[in-house]
């Protein structure tokens, strides 16, 4: 049995960009790779 790598278990990667206008309250206090997404994630 191989070990499990990063891109076994990898679902999805979301990549954010931009000035954040949109994400501006969740981003008010924080920079967007701090942003949880669903509990979890982050969005990088």
């Amino acid at each position: 049995m191989k070990p499990k790598t990063l891109q076994d278990s990898t679902l999805a990667i979301i990549m954010g960009g931009g000035a954040g206008t949109r994400l501006f309250p969740l981003t008010q206090k924080r920079a967007k790779p701090a942003v949880p997404l669903g509990g979890k994630y982050r969005l990088v």
